[in-house]
């Protein structure tokens, strides 16, 4: 009977260091799932400056297919970096 108990109590051993091995994984692969999307955001916080966000639309217009013809260019084309004043076109 005695020997029984003890089984029990080792298996249950066994059982409570699987667990813990088990959670310190998961939270260290958590951890660094954490760690890379603060990183990506640190990162596209730095990169994505109005000068870069202003060539990769250029580059975008460039790569376009479209040709407009005529006296109104659509306003897509006209330069953000200029403000209108405040009541005209």
């Amino acid at each position: 009977m005695a020997r029984e108990i003890e089984e029990k109590e080792a298996s249950q051993r066994v059982a409570a260091i699987e667990d813990s091995m088990h959670l310190s994984r998961e939270r260290a692969i958590a951890d660094a799932e954490s760690y890379k999307l603060t990183s990506e955001a640190e990162a596209n916080t730095k990169r994505l400056t109005d000068e870069f966000l202003e060539w990769q639309r250029i580059q975008a217009f460039g790569n376009s297919s479209k040709v407009y013809f005529g006296s109104e260019i659509p306003s897509m084309y006209v330069d953000r970096t200029q403000q209108l004043p405040a009541g005209g076109r």
